[in-house]
């Protein structure tokens, strides 16, 4: 009579246990379908950004060339100046 208590108890425990289980493996698995949208976001921020970065990167290139084209070049004002002078003489 005692077994059949104990036994009883045991499988009352076991039942309980597999609910839990059951339990917590919806909550991993909403957790998961979570963390697959936080991933995918993550990748796709990560891409936008790299494209963001090449495209400016290429812009302050190209405005550096400019600006040290136009520092190294002789300045045309004094050349159309002393221009006019030789031929007014």
């Amino acid at each position: 009579m005692e077994l059949q208590k104990a036994m009883g108890e045991v499988q009352e425990s076991v039942k309980g246990l597999k609910s839990g289980i059951d339990g917590q493996t919806g909550k991993i698995e909403k957790i998961q379908d979570k963390l697959s949208t936080v991933t995918h976001t993550l990748y796709a921020a990560a891409a936008v950004v790299t494209i963001v970065v090449v495209v400016l990167g290429f812009a302050i290139n190209k405005a550096a060339d400019f600006w040290i084209r136009q520092a190294t070049k002789p300045p045309v004002a004094a050349e159309q100046h002393s221009d006019t002078e030789t031929n007014r003489k």
